[in-house]
Order: structure tokens, then C-alpha cells, then sequence
């Protein structure tokens, strides 16, 4: 079970994780090392512990990158972080959620949230703003081995254009649907960049050529000498009072050594125990031999003990009986009349020519009252018969 599990257990983990080390499809660490080697990897400061302070030790030569699903973004971080982008560093959040407190700074209170429009579709084409020529980027969303259909997020362009953009924020790119996945805004000298889709950002989409060109199109204008990447801000509500409420009986036993292994113990009998039992342990029924249709065989050895004994007439009669019965049944004609007229009666209603009938009665006479070739009319008398049977009408 281990080498089979081991082998065939599926290589790629198809969900969202936004881990920055993670080499899953939609992992974040080939976006890493793109901008490792954009700037140097010890330009990058990956962050796990509150980021106050640090935000306030920069100057003007950073860039504040935050790409996941949802943004936890405090009122305090939020302020903190509107004066590290006014110094003159840059910011850029990519996020499902947009649910954060900043756009209730830069929007002066008039927008505290801003709600985002879908567009559900296995791809999507992205196009920047303002670019000429305008290049296609062509984005898709896959789940093992067949592309799923997605909610892709943006912002919709009247709103943009209508409410935003009187607080200065703009398009960078968008889609064909008129949701703009990018938007920007300037705050003192530095800028905000917001973005909707953090799957452009994941290993399977950058793996590509054209996630190659993107993120380097997206990112040209707002590079800094220095990068701090915050991964605090992902798991800042997973902290040890919320999960050691929602613990579980069985992750408690898996955290403990020997309830651990008294477990999987457990497991190892419940294994074994169906395996032997799983033998039938009730008596073989015995096969019932097939019923075989013996009717012929039993006509076969009657007729053949009558006709050895020389009883022809005895079979003739009975003969004689099975055809006026059928003539009974097929054409109404009763048995207790004269044979002289059953062929005048017969031949109409069986297409059979009278004088074949005639044969057929003066060959049944010759059987009975005959004393010598008895054996040979009985035969000629079953051949009329038949021949009755198979050309009657």
C-alpha cells in the first residue's frame, strides 16, 4: 500500500494555495524567482511576523507585494502603509477579496470596500491600457487535466470611470468584457497598484510564455531596489486562539506520539480483520444439473419398442389420431366423420389436392389390414403426413 499510494497518489495538488514556496500549479514560487532575478534574492524580505514597524524603517527604495486570496488589512496597517506609499515606495496587492481598509483612505471615507464583477469562464484575455501595440494575454484555469470554468474578477469600467476616478484611480489592464483587473491610483509620490486575479501570478499560468511577459509588462513601471513580500497578511486570523477552538478529536490524537501510533494501530486490525473475514464462509451450494427435454427421446424409444414388435397398426391409429386432431383444431373438421369425406371436406381449406388426401387414408387402410410390407407403409403413411404438415395452408 505504501509503494502503490507512493507511486500513483496524484503528482500535482490542484488547489489555491498562494504559498510563496510552494511548486504546486498554483503555487507562488516561480513568481519568486522572477523578480529574484529581476532584483537579487537578498533584495527580498519575506515577511511572517506584524510588518508596523518595518514599513516604517523604509524610505522611498521598496516595493510592498502581497498576492493571495484574501488580504487581512487592519485599520493600523492600513494607515501605516498609505504613509510608506506617500514617502515614495510603491504598494501592490493582488487579492480576491477587496474587502481592505485602504480604499476607505484613498477614497476619503466615501468608499470603505470596493465590490468586484465576475466574468465565469475557463479563460480570459487581458490587455493593458494604454499600450500600443496592444498584446493579448490569454489566461485559463485548470483542474488536473481539464480546464474549468472560473470566476475571473474585475472592476467594472463605469464604475471605475464614473466614481473612482475622481480620487485618481485608473486602469492598467483589463479584460473584453469591460472588467478592468488592474487598477492603480497615485498617493504622494509613490503609487498603489490593486489587482483582482492573483492567478495570473501562480506557477501554472507564469510557467508560460505569455505569464512571462505579463508579469514583466505589469511590474516594469513600478519597480524599487528592494522588495517586501507579506505573507503575515494571509494567515494573520490563524493564530492559536481561533485554532485551538476549531481542533479536532483526530488531530488532537495525531499530534500525540503514542496516541498517534495506537491509532494507526487501530487502523492496521480494522485492515486485517476485514481481509480475513472477508472469505466466504458459507457452504458451496451445489450446481443444479440443467433440465434436459427428454419428450423426444421418450417418442423416440416408444415408437421404436412398437416397432420392433411389429405393432404397426398401433402407431398407425395413433398417427391417425394426432392428424384428425390437428385438422380439428386448424380447420373444424370433427374426427367422428366418415374418413371417406374428410378429404372432399380437407382439400379446400389445406390447398393439399384431394388425391394426396386419398393416399394418405389408403395408406392408413393398408397398415391395418394389411398382412405383409406393414413396415414399408407405415413409413410411406408418416411421409404423407409430413408432407400434410409442411405444405398446408
Amino acid at each position: 500500500m505504501y509503494f502503490y499510494f507512493k507511486n500513483y497518489s496524484p503528482k500535482y495538488r490542484w488547489n489555491e494555495n498562494y504559498d510563496y514556496e510552494s511548486v504546486q500549479p498554483y503555487g507562488l514560487k516561480l513568481a519568486v524567482d522572477i523578480l529574484s532575478e529581476t532584483y537579487t534574492k537578498n533584495n527580498i524580505v519575506f515577511i511572517n511576523k506584524p510588518l508596523h514597524d518595518i514599513i516604517k524603517k523604509e524610505d522611498t527604495g521598496a516595493l510592498y507585494i502581497f498576492i493571495g486570496e484574501n488580504y487581512i488589512c487592519d485599520s493600523l496597517l492600513s494607515e501605516n502603509l498609505a504613509d510608506f506609499v506617500k514617502r515614495g515606495n510603491n504598494a501592490f496587492v493582488s487579492s480576491i477579496g477587496g474587502e481592505h481598509l485602504l480604499f476607505k483612505i484613498l477614497t476619503n471615507e466615501n468608499f470603505p470596500t470596493i465590490n468586484y464583477n465576475f466574468l465565469a469562464d475557463s479563460f480570459v484575455n487581458i490587455s493593458f491600457v494604454n499600450v500600443f501595440p496592444k498584446i493579448t494575454y490569454k489566461f485559463d484555469y485548470k483542474y488536473g487535466k481539464k480546464l474549468k470554468t472560473y470566476k475571473w474578477l474585475g472592476i467594472d469600467s463605469t464604475f471605475l470611470s464614473d466614481s473612482l476616478s475622481m480620487y485618481g484611480f485608473e486602469a492598467i489592464s483589463g479584460s473584453d468584457y469591460a472588467l478592468q483587473d488592474c487598477i492603480r491610483v497615485k498617493h504622494g509620490k509613490g503609487w498603489f497598484i490593486f489587482h483582482s486575479n492573483p492567478l495570473f501570478f501562480s506557477y501554472y499560468n507564469l510557467s508560460k510564455e505569455v505569464g512571462f511577459n505579463y508579469i514583466n509588462q505589469l511590474f516594469s513601471k513600478y519597480r524599487k531596489p528592494k522588495i517586501l513580500w507579506d505573507e503575515y497578511s494571509k494567515s494573520a486570523m490563524d493564530n492559536s486562539s481561533i485554532t485551538s477552538t476549531q481542533e479536532s478529536p483526530l488531530r488532537f490524537i495525531l499530534s500525540e506520539k503514542s496516541l498517534r501510533w495506537s491509532w494507526y494501530l487501530i487502523c492496521l486490525l480494522i485492515i486485517m480483520f476485514i481481509l480475513v473475514n472477508s472469505k466466504r464462509k458459507q457452504a458451496h451450494i451445489p450446481l443444479i444439473p440443467a433440465n434436459n427435454n427428454t419428450t423426444i427421446e421418450f417418442i423416440n424409444s416408444i415408437a421404436m419398442l412398437y416397432f420392433n414388435n411389429y405393432s404397426t397398426a398401433f402407431l398407425a391409429n395413433e398417427m391417425m389420431k394426432q392428424f384428425r386432431s390437428f385438422a380439428k383444431h386448424k380447420y373444424g373438421i370433427s374426427p367422428g366423420i366418415n374418413k371417406n369425406d374428410i378429404p372432399k371436406l380437407l382439400a379446400p381449406l389445406s390447398g393439399i389436392p384431394e388425391n394426396e388426401l386419398d393416399k394418405l387414408f389408403q395408406y392408413y387402410t393398408d397398415v391395418i389390414y394389411s398382412t405383409y410390407n406393414e413396415s414399408k407403409i407405415l413409413i410411406k403413411l408418416h411421409s404423407q403426413i409430413e408432407y400434410f404438415y409442411q405444405n398446408c395452408k
